[in-house]
Parts: C-alpha cells; sequence; structure tokens
C-alpha cells in the first residue's frame, strides 16, 4: 500500500512538473493533480507509520516512533528552508520540478527495506466498509481512545485547516509573497520539531 501510494503521489508531481516545465500550467491540472495527492497521501502516511513498528523489535518501538516524527518534522522544517529560497529565485515551475526530481528516489529507497522477521501480522480480512465500522465501534468502547480521536479530530478540524489561510496570510497580511509563506512553513516546523522532541523525552 506504502509503494503504491509513493508511485501516486510520483505520478502526480509528474502530471504538474510536465505541465510547468512546458509553461503550460492550468488550474484543472493542480486541482487534479492536487486531489490525486490527497488520496495517494491518505494511502501513504497510515502504511508508513505501520512500517515503523514492523522495521524494528517490538523494545525499539517507542524509540522508533520518537526518531520517526522527528525526521519528519526535521523535513516540514528543511522544506521551507529550501523551497522559499527555490520559489523567489528561480520560480514556481522550476521549485516544481526540482521537487519532482528530489521526490523520485524515493519509491526505489522503499523497496529496499524489509520488515522485521518477528513481526506477527494479523490475517484478519473482510469488506473495507464493515472493518472501518469495526474499527469505529472498537474506539467507541475503549474510553482512553475515544476521548483521543475526539482530541485528534478537534485539531485537524479547527487547527490543521488554517495550513490552507498561509498563502493569503503571506500575501496579503505580510506582503511578503513566496518568502512569505516560507517563513510561515518554517515557523510551523520549528513548533513541529519543537513538540516532537518534547513528546520523546517525556
Amino acid at each position: 500500500v506504502l509503494i503504491w501510494g509513493e508511485i501516486g503521489t510520483l505520478i502526480g508531481f509528474v502530471a504538474l512538473a510536465v505541465p510547468a516545465a512546458l509553461g503550460s500550467v492550468q488550474p484543472w491540472h493542480i486541482l487534479a493533480s492536487t486531489s490525486l495527492l490527497g488520496v495517494t497521501m491518505a494511502l501513504s502516511s497510515p502504511s508508513r507509520q505501520a512500517m515503523t513498528i514492523d522495521t524494528v523489535a517490538p523494545p525499539d518501538h517507542r524509540r522508533a516512533i520518537g526518531a520517526y516524527m522527528i525526521v519528519i518534522h526535521l523535513t516540514v522544517l528543511a522544506g521551507p528552508a529550501i523551497g522559499g529560497p527555490l520559489l523567489t529565485r528561480l520560480g514556481a515551475e522550476s521549485a516544481l520540478i526540482i521537487s519532482t526530481i528530489a521526490f523520485a528516489p524515493v519509491v526505489p529507497l522503499y523497496l529496499l527495506i524489509k520488515p522485521h522477521d518477528s513481526q506477527p501480522r494479523s490475517a484478519a480480512r473482510g469488506p473495507l466498509v464493515a472493518s472501518l465500522a469495526g474499527g469505529v465501534r472498537y474506539v467507541c468502547r475503549e474510553p482512553s481512545l475515544r476521548w483521543r480521536f475526539m482530541a485528534l479530530f478537534g485539531m485537524v478540524l479547527f487547527v490543521n485547516t488554517w495550513g490552507g489561510l498561509f498563502p493569503t496570510i503571506a500575501e496579503d497580511v505580510l506582503h511578503r509573497g513566496a518568502g512569505g509563506l516560507s517563513g510561515i512553513a518554517l515557523a510551523v516546523g520549528v513548533g513541529a520539531l519543537s513538540g516532537a522532541v518534547i513528546s520523546m523525552l517525556m
């Protein structure tokens, strides 16, 4: 699932980078590519977290998850630091093409990862809707999980959606365009990395 998700992500990047290289990007290119990237992200993100557990022995799970979160947030920090100057100096089209080329090695690198031999795997199979319904029922029966999922839902609904306003804030409030957007994303990355390190130490 992870590999197919990342292949889909690469296709989404290429589908936008090609018209960008030709100087013929249309709004529908951006909408279609973004829709595909949303689907592939929904596939890849949970699979990538599960793979973190599958590739290490059980005693190292906590450290592996902490290291995974730190790496993720380091990339959130490094991305704007690199992308901002690329956007302002080379333009959005060139930055997109460079980003696509940089992402290309991801799929072959994932093929090199082998799961931990002793990690048990569930043999449960069933219809997707029934599996989702079973997961929801399980969460509802467990008070600790129920409240955590409700808090997570609230965070995703009311906090994560602020990211969609960042370009507008950078343009209309900060009057900095791509440079302002890069600064906002960089600040988010610093906060996310700090939170990950604190969580790992607690």
